[in-house]
């Protein structure tokens, strides 16, 4: 018998509030999940609360920082304690949410990171990885976030417009003091990690013979000439290599065999020269004064600049060299090319098939001619928060040939792992954990599983789980992957609260009901459309067609009960609906699917008055199959055939 799981992201709710495209995603896996139990599988459908990690950490923070507590003397339980307290305030809201939407999922069987069973799951995983010879530790240039002293997933980061000092600070050629070179720097400290300066074949000092230049604070560094170092060559472009505090620096130094340090540690002390011991904020100071006494400073500015924020510090972003555990990435996008050229895993639309594998062969070719780009570089799978599921890396060998020879933190904090992972691992262990499945049970079951996701999160988190797929002994996470578009106003603008345009799903939900947001979503939905344009007045439209079709059944079903009742399925006329139906959602084209939907409510809202009573008896029949689309109305109508997901002991 088909087994269907129907996997979704670990819904990030923290916020308290399902908005509307999670109603879409799970509205999508509903209709399949549906579809599959009125053709005789079993339903294994998990939900879960939480894959936040740092999100749910960040709102809890804020609303803590809200009422005025004091969280700076916090410690990792004192976190811990008030997410898990944040969660269960935010849980029975959630868990009302969902029960509007009438979903087949079993509401008893929502899980949260934060289950035991599944913490124990995660790790058992990230010991697969490390059995197959994929982890190491070692210290790495990454983003970091000095107000949070931790590792900073680019995913977790936003773009901003932000206001910063900048200092023009001159370079003179060692030999001819005539020959100078002026650049632009934000972090006047780093001017200590000066290793060496690259200029373009096109910069006129560009050179074949060595040089040497001197820095703004006296110190002797190489120039270079060299054009691989930028993205654009054709320019006459200069860069400084500090290689502690960035990445393209960092890289390039360790290919070439330069010194790799750093200034300043993860607690923003500094950790070189006469500065030694100081708060990096007044090291800083001192070093402009220093390079002015120099008369190499040229000029100040404040400019407005687009920043990498990350959401739980609500701080900017910056490369550094910190000792992190990481996964081999390269060889994990090789496997996820081959499964994807095999069609072990299906995505649909195809076109972003094509779109993962373009990504996935930029990994491999980065990987494989060590290009100076994120590309080639490993998954960082530690972070130094305190929400999240703990990691065990104590055990995990130091490779310091893959990054530089420093010396251990000196901050001793127990990692995390960051979102992106556990976000990856999530649909490997929950069969197992949830369900109590075993091993070959957990295969059979992802043979036809189904993932639904949005647009926005191909690379970010359908790209990892393929990848893991290649080195985790269960295989494939699932069979195939339904991408949909991003939900947008009636004008195709982005909902947001300053707009004043974001459809509340639970406003919809009381004024029309859960039938006619769910109608009106699949309605509007083309799943070979990046966005997805939407408005109250298709809410509207639905309920009013709903309306009529359930006065038209009610009428059906009266004319039809001294006849018998409905024809069973095969004796009907209009087969062809039930085939071409079950053929479109077979492929997962629900645009196609809501036409032979559409054409089975016109035929019903015609026949509610006629007198054919044979007629009848067969629409009657062949309204059952409207339960995935219309489930409450159904339901109503005392119809219903699709049964609840499977109810199984767990393992927690």
């Amino acid at each position: 018998m088909n087994q269907v799981f129907g996997s979704t992201i670990p819904a990030p709710n923290p916020t308290g509030e399902l908005h509307l495209g999670h109603v879409l995603n799970l509205t999508v896996q509903d209709i399949f999940c549906r579809w599959n139990s009125l053709k005789g599988s079993d339903l294994y459908w998990a939900g879960a609360l939480d894959h936040g990690t740092t999100i749910t950490e960040a709102i809890t923070q804020r609303r803590l920082s809200e009422a005025g507590v004091d969280t700076s003397n916090w410690n990792k339980g004192d976190w811990i304690r008030a997410v898990n307290e944040w969660i269960d305030y935010v849980a029975p809201r959630i868990y009302k949410q969902i029960r509007h939407m009438n979903l087949i999922m079993d509401i008893d069987e929502i899980r949260c990171f934060r289950d035991e069973g599944l913490r124990v799951g995660c790790q058992r995983l990230i010991e697969e990885l490390e059995r197959a010879n994929l982890l190491y530790r070692a210290c790495v240039v990454l983003p970091w976030c000095p107000r949070k002293k931790t590792y900073v997933d680019k995913a977790e980061t936003s773009l901003e417009s932000r206001q910063v000092q900048e200092y023009s600070v001159r370079y003179v050629d060692e030999i001819d003091p005539n020959l100078t070179i002026d650049i632009w720097i934000e972090r006047p400290e780093t001017l200590l990690n000066d290793t060496a300066l690259i200029v373009s074949s096109q910069h006129p000092l560009a050179g074949d013979r060595p040089r040497q230049v001197i820095t703004p604070l006296g110190l002797k560094i190489p120039l270079i000439t060299e054009d691989e170092f930028f993205e654009e060559r054709t320019v006459a472009a200069v860069a400084r290599v500090t290689p502690g505090h960035c990445a393209r620096s960092f890289r390039w130094a360790r290919h070439n065999g330069l010194p790799i340090h750093r200034v300043f540690d993860e607690d923003s002390i500094m950790e070189v020269g006469e500065y030694k011991g100081q708060a990096r904020a007044e090291a800083a100071q001192q070093i402009v004064m220093k390079v002015m006494d120099n008369g190499r400073l040229m000029g100040t500015r404040t400019r407005e600049t687009s920043q990498a924020i990350y959401r739980l510090s609500n701080g900017p972003v910056e490369d550094f060299l910190t000792e992190q555990c990481l996964v081999e990435s390269g060889k994990m996008a090789e496997g996820a090319l081959e499964v994807l050229r095999k069609g072990e895993i299906r995505i649909h639309p195809p076109m972003y098939k094509k779109a993962l594998e373009v990504h996935l062969e930029a990994i491999v070719n980065a990987t494989r001619t060590g290009a100076n780009s994120e590309l080639a570089d490993d998954w960082c799978i530690s972070q130094q928060t305190a929400w999240g599921n703990d990691l065990k890396i104590d055990h995990i060998p130091y490779l310091a040939e893959r990054g530089a020879e420093y010396a251990k933190p000196t901050r001793e904090v127990e990692p995390v792992v960051p979102f992106k992972i556990a976000d990856a691992l999530w649909p490997f262990y929950v069969n197992r954990v949830v369900y109590s499945l075993s091993e070959n049970e957990v295969q059979e079951v992802a043979k036809s599983s189904i993932c639904v996701t949005g647009v926005d999160l191909v690379l970010y988190w359908i790209e990892p789980i393929l990848m893991l797929s290649t080195v985790l002994k269960q295989g494939i996470a699932f069979r195939d992957v339904i991408i949909h578009p991003l939900i947008c106003d009636a004008q195709g603008r982005k909902m947001s609260k300053s707009l004043g345009n974001i459809i509340a799903p639970d406003e919809m939900w009381e004024r029309y009901g859960s039938d006619a947001l769910r109608f009106a979503l699949l309605q509007s939905l083309d799943l070979s459309q990046g966005k997805m344009n939407f408005d109250e007045s298709y809410v509207r439209n639905a309920k009013k067609l709903l309306n009529e079709v359930e006065k038209s059944l009610q009428n059906i079903q009266q004319r039809t009960e001294q006849a018998g009742g409905a024809l069973p399925l095969q004796r009907i006329d209009e087969q062809d609906i039930f085939t071409d139906l079950d053929q479109a959602m077979t492929q997962f084209d629900i645009k196609s699917a809501m036409n032979h939907v559409n054409r089975l409510l016109q035929m019903i809202v015609a026949q509610g008055k006629s007198l054919d009573i044979q007629r009848s008896r067969q629409l009657l029949s062949l309204a059952a199959l409207l339960e995935p689309f219309a489930p409450e109305l159904i339901g109503n109508l005392g119809i219903s055939q699709a049964a609840n997901a499977k109810r199984v002991p767990t393992a927690v």
